[in-house]
This record gives structure tokens, sequence and C-alpha cells, in this order.
């Protein structure tokens, strides 16, 4: 069953026509796999050298899309503020994503 990854923007969450099909995958890792690259690429866009993983997570949540996949795994579901919280603190502390 193909697995579409979907952006919807955080400012209009559950209105109706927010949700955006980006790309459908055959597999759900292929599809994961996307859906991370969205994320870490909203993050770059908003980081600066020096940012704190908390204030950059804010800004990526309030000028960003939240991703997900339909239909998502149940057992491994995917949350892009999570995968998102993770991948700040990586940029922060390690100088990469």
């Amino acid at each position: 069953m193909p697995i579409q990854v979907c952006i919807e923007e955080f400012s209009r969450q559950h209105e109706d026509g927010a949700r955006r099909p980006v790309t459908t995958h055959e597999s759900h890792s292929e599809a994961l796999e996307a859906a991370k690259a969205l994320v870490d690429s909203g993050l770059l866009e908003l980081w600066t050298p020096g940012m704190a993983p908390d204030y950059l997570l804010t800004q990526w949540s309030t000028h960003d899309e939240d991703v997900f996949l339909t239909p998502d795994d149940g057992e491994n579901k995917f949350s892009a503020m999570e995968y998102a919280r993770m991948r700040s603190r990586e940029l922060a502390y390690r100088r990469h994503l």
C-alpha cells in the first residue's frame, strides 16, 4: 500500500484543505526517510550557529510545517515534533545534522 508524506502548516492545523501530500512511496521506510529529510531541511533553514535547541524547535514549530505519514505505521508512528526535538539537540550540541 502506498504511503504519502504530507505536510500541514502548524498555524493552520485541522483546517479544511491545510494538509497537502508531498510525495508517495511504496514502503514505510522510504516514506519515513523522506519525512525526516523535510524536517531536517526546515531545521537547517532556521538554524544559526549558537542557537539553543529549544529556541530552534520553537522557531520550527512556529514557522515551518508539520510532517506526517498517511497511513502511518501504528507501531512506529512518525512524530515530526519528536524527531525535530531530537535533531535540534543534535544540531546545537554536535554542530551537524
